[in-house]
């Protein structure tokens, strides 16, 4: 592995009618890999 960055989405307010709520946040990591190297996929990921 060469570098790992993570983006961070920040929840978000929603409105229906009178009702307030929030959407989730969430997190993604991009993984940067060195030449060569590879990630395995086992069975029941989801892509």
């Amino acid at each position: 592995m060469q570098a790992v960055n993570i983006v961070k989405a920040q929840p978000k307010p929603k409105r229906r009618g009178l009702i307030r709520g929030r959407k989730p946040g969430w997190k993604k990591a991009i993984v940067q890999l060195k030449e060569g190297h590879e990630i395995e996929i086992f069975e029941g990921a989801s892509v």
